[in-house]
């Protein structure tokens, strides 16, 4: 039971780490700071900065959970010339990303409550340190094989991650004329999952700090050598 409690965990460790992540990203300083930084590709079809910036909030405030307009503000957008901005497509998979965020950060605010509970409980406490030690560790290993996969070939890895993890079928797949394309190129996912990946590494380091992990590791390694 005890090693059912500590698998639970540590499967728990990652997706909370992401999960923090993107409530952190989830908010305009990032696209702002993204779309305004030296070096981001500028729109191949023209659209002003402002303009460019201007529709990128209105499809980051729709995906936040808190926002109460939500998907209507993709309805309602439009281009400078008085087209809609987004078409249906477009529109049902910003729907699927904000169903997706929801979940994650629902699970986010429900299971970090729930092991600081336990992680205050004498009984559970044990438990919960194993299971956050083993998760970060876990973490770690992910973050560096991600890391690896996004240097030898980034679009490779976010393919894969839309196909596999995110969204089924060719969903996400959008014309580089399609709006969505323009506001969010490439660039700026390589970006997203970098700082995710930095983020979720710090948090783990942070967990192995806080449940003694490097300390068990040196007590151990002391002990063999001393042997």
């Amino acid at each position: 039971m005890q090693r059912a409690a500590v698998a639970g965990i540590a499967i728990l460790v990652p997706l909370l780490a992401v999960a923090n992540g993107i409530a952190v990203l989830v908010h305009p300083w990032f696209v702002r700071f993204e779309l305004g930084r030296s070096g981001f590709p500028a729109d191949p079809f023209g659209l002003a900065g402002p303009e460019r910036t201007r529709l990128a909030l209105v499809g980051l405030r729709s995906v936040q959970p808190w926002d109460g307009q939500g998907i209507g503000r993709l309805e309602r957008a439009q281009l400078p010339d008085g087209e809609p901005a987004f078409g249906e497509r477009e529109i049902r998979h910003m729907r699927q990303v904000r169903y997706r965020i929801d979940g994650l950060l629902a699970l986010d605010a429900v299971a970090l409550p729930a092991l600081a509970g336990l992680a205050v409980a004498r009984r559970t406490r044990p438990v919960v340190r194993r299971g956050l030690r083993a998760g970060a560790f876990g973490t770690l290993g992910l973050g560096a094989a991600v890391a690896a996969f996004l240097a030898v070939d980034s679009i490779g890895f976010l393919t894969g991650f839309h196909e596999v993890v995110f969204f089924s079928g060719s969903s996400w797949r959008f014309a580089d004329d399609d709006t969505l394309r323009r506001l969010y190129p490439d660039r700026f996912w390589q970006d997203t999952a970098v700082l995710l990946g930095a983020a979720a590494a710090g948090q783990a380091l942070g967990l192995l700090t806080v449940t003694g992990g490097f300390r068990r590791r040196r007590t151990i390694h002391a002990c063999r050598t001393g042997s």
